[in-house]
Formats: C-alpha cells, structure tokens, sequence
C-alpha cells in the first residue's frame, strides 16, 4: 500500500525518529501518536513502513 502525504515533508535528519511515540514534527497540535501507531500495526502484521520522497512535491 502506498500513501502520499501533499505536506511539507520530513527532513532526512528526522526520518530515524519520526516513528517514535510523541515525536511531534511541527506544530499541528496533534500528539504525535499516528505514525507510532501506524507502525506498531505494521509490526504486527509483518510489514514495514517506509518512509520516501514523493517526485515533484512542493
């Protein structure tokens, strides 16, 4: 499954942490639970979530 996410992205310096519970990468409000739980259910079911680049974002 692939999602594309139209934001702003994620540096590469904090793609080794953005997985981990709290880690809030900007100022949404959020928790930053989502991608946590993403990729708990994701280790559950024996797949990986990975992030990448997407050609021609803005």
């Amino acid at each position: 499954m692939r999602v594309v996410d139209r934001g702003p992205g994620v540096p590469e310096d904090e793609r080794a942490v953005m997985f981990e519970p709290s880690r809030r990468l900007g100022a949404d409000g959020g928790l930053g639970l989502g991608l946590a739980v993403v990729d708990g259910l994701a280790d559950a079911i024996g797949a990986q979530v990975v992030p990448d680049d997407t050609p021609g974002a803005v």
